[in-house]
């Protein structure tokens, strides 16, 4: 054999074995690597902004417990709280439904109270929510113009929030009696 049969054998040689090692062992090149990552990596954010968008919608959702009570996350971030059905919440239904079956009050209102009555069945408010909504629902209605009649008026004081005047009225006698504790103890 000649020199040069001899450097094409062992080329030969070198070649078949570059190309079986790389299928024996399945060695992937670095490119394949790094698409292999860029894929991994687009797939978790995928499931990772899924996740975020699923847990906005969710965010808000009302959740039923069994016994009957309901509890749900605010926007303000409060903690969940129960809502309790008493006779305050009773007296407040009757008053709706009364209001509601008045010919004598306008739809705008009859709407409100509605709203209010959907949202205690629903337990997204309590009694204390459901006065303040249709406090602030009332003031707004004013302030656009809207002119109460006499039932109307009725209405509206009727639903107001009287638990404020007990509270400062409370504080104020707790102030005066702490003076007068003070003054006859010197």
């Amino acid at each position: 054999m000649t020199l040069n049969d001899k450097s094409e054998n062992l080329d030969d040689i070198f070649l078949t074995k570059d190309k079986n090692k790389s299928k024996r062992n399945n060695e992937k090149t670095s490119e394949e690597k790094a698409r292999e990552t860029e894929q991994i990596v687009s797939s978790l954010k995928e499931m990772q902004k899924h996740g975020k968008e699923w847990y906005e919608e969710h965010k808000n959702e009302v959740r039923y417990e069994r016994n009957g009570l309901v509890s749900f996350e605010s926007l303000t971030k409060q903690k969940p709280r129960t809502i309790k059905r008493g006779r305050k919440y009773e007296r407040l239904m009757e008053g709706i439904d009364a209001y509601l079956t008045s010919k004598e009050i306008s739809p705008e209102i009859k709407k409100l109270l509605q709203d209010t009555k959907d949202y205690l069945l629903q337990g997204i408010f309590d009694v204390f929510d459901a006065k303040r909504y249709l406090t602030i629902s009332f003031a707004l209605l004013i302030q656009h113009g809207k002119q109460l009649n006499r039932s109307e008026k009725q209405v509206v004081k009727s639903f107001k929030n009287r638990i404020f005047i007990k509270n400062i009225v409370t504080i104020i006698i707790i102030c005066i009696g702490t003076y007068l504790i003070f003054k006859y103890i010197r």
